[in-house]
């Protein structure tokens, strides 16, 4: 006989996105694609609704990879705000979010020179990165640290990269992200393309 509260737990923990295990999915499908070792600079465009991280070859600290997401609000059915409500009239339960979000991933990949369909959401301006691994690490050692912030002490941070993300127009509020275009500052002329990548669709 199987119990009904377990088998809904055991259906829950289908849906979960395991965060860390999809980033090192993540880091190891660019170390095996392009032969060297990557790591994550997160959060350089950090809002409510989109989050955007870059993905890095840490030797020449090039950019490989693009990770967009994006948060969108959880509409409470009716059964939940009943809950809700209870939960009000009584204790509030601890473990429920006051805002639930759902987590839509895009991974944009470096491709050449091809045209990125759709419009221009956004552009970010980077400054020069610390690169960390899947466990949110600096992939810097103490020494290299301290130079880094002794530098930054001393001079004024510099645009190191200018990237466009594009996308189409949204429907129900759900950004469909169709690639982006950057360049380096100290290169302007020469454009990157990075498009959708299929193969790390969750």
């Amino acid at each position: 006989m199987v119990n009904d509260n377990e088998e809904e737990l055991e259906d829950d923990d289908e849906g979960l996105w395991d965060e860390h295990e999809d980033l090192t999915r993540v880091l190891n499908y660019y170390e095996e694609k392009f032969g060297v070792s990557v790591g994550i600079m997160p959060a350089v465009v950090d809002t409510d609704e989109i989050e955007m991280d870059l993905i890095l070859d840490i030797n020449s600290v090039k950019i490989l990879g693009i990770r967009m997401f994006q948060f969108v609000p959880v509409e409470e059915d009716e059964e939940s705000e009943e809950e809700v409500s209870e939960d009000q009239a009584g204790e509030k339960d601890e473990d429920v979010e006051e805002d639930a979000l759902d987590v839509y991933v895009t991974d944009l990949t470096k491709a050449g020179t091809e045209p990125v369909e759709g419009n221009v959401l956004l552009i970010a301006e980077v400054h020069s990165p610390v690169p960390c691994d899947e466990n949110g690490d600096e992939e810097t050692s103490k020494d290299e640290s301290k130079e880094i912030e002794e530098d930054a002490g001393n001079a004024e941070k510099k645009d190191w990269v200018n990237i466009s993300i594009y996308c189409t127009d949204p429907e129900a509020g759900i950004l469909e992200f169709t690639g982006g275009v950057l360049f380096y500052v100290d290169d302007p002329d020469t454009k990157i393309t990075f498009l959708s990548n299929e193969e790390l669709e969750n």
